[in-house]
């Protein structure tokens, strides 16, 4: 057998003016309770439903928003503890606690979240783009190398052509190599994997940059 007290709910037991815990409930839910919550906190917290779920269970939870009361407080739980009453029967003790700082710290780390999930999306979006221009990129100077082998197979008795096809050739190569090279590099940098150097340099080596002198 399971019997219900109703703890933690003074001012709705005083205001009802009855000691049901069916009428104390609802008046609960009409004084306090949301609107758009009242209905399922009331079908919930029935005293038949609790009582078979107890049957099975420890614990139950319930969650509802109740209008700001004195303390602005609106977010709050329902808590139905099983305990034994020490003569082989069981009680249920309902307690009420309000949870505003739980749905805050929520909220808070729902929004961390989506904006995580925009900057992973927006980082997957620039990494589309720089894969789709680098594809098109390397294969200009793969086509080129295909193409110089090609003619060098249809010309393979012009020896002079050849060799200027070979040095075509191999200035692609080295091209294509150099992107790849960068491609490698960005990987580094998106896995954390590289480390700085903090060294001098001179920057007409690594630039195509020209220093005019003025007269």
């Amino acid at each position: 057998e399971i019997r219900l007290s109703l703890v933690g709910s003074e001012m709705c037991i005083r205001d009802s003016n009855t000691n049901s815990y069916s009428a104390a409930i609802r008046r609960y839910a009409e004084l306090y309770v949301k609107s758009e919550y009242q209905d399922s906190f009331i079908r919930e917290t029935n005293r038949e439903k609790l009582m078979a779920y107890l049957d099975k269970h420890d614990t139950r939870t319930i969650k509802y928003e109740t209008e700001p009361n004195a303390d602005a407080q609106t977010n709050f739980v329902v808590y139905i503890v099983k305990v034994d009453d020490g003569s082989g029967h069981h009680m249920a003790i309902i307690g009420f606690r309000c949870v505003d700082e739980m749905v805050r710290q929520e909220e808070e780390q729902k929004k961390c979240l989506e904006a995580a999930l925009a900057e992973a999306k927006k980082a997957n979006a620039a990494k589309s783009m720089f894969l789709s221009r680098m594809s098109h990129d390397i294969r200009t100077p793969l086509n080129g190398i295909i193409g110089l082998i090609e003619l060098n197979e249809r010309h393979a008795d012009d020896r002079k052509l050849v060799e200027e096809n070979y040095a075509k050739a191999k200035v692609a190569a080295h091209h294509l190599l150099s992107l790849l090279n960068d491609i490698l590099e960005i990987s580094k940098l998106d896995d954390q994997n590289i480390s700085l150097a903090h060294e001098p340099f001179n920057i007409l080596e690594l630039s195509l940059i020209h220093i005019l002198t003025l007269p």
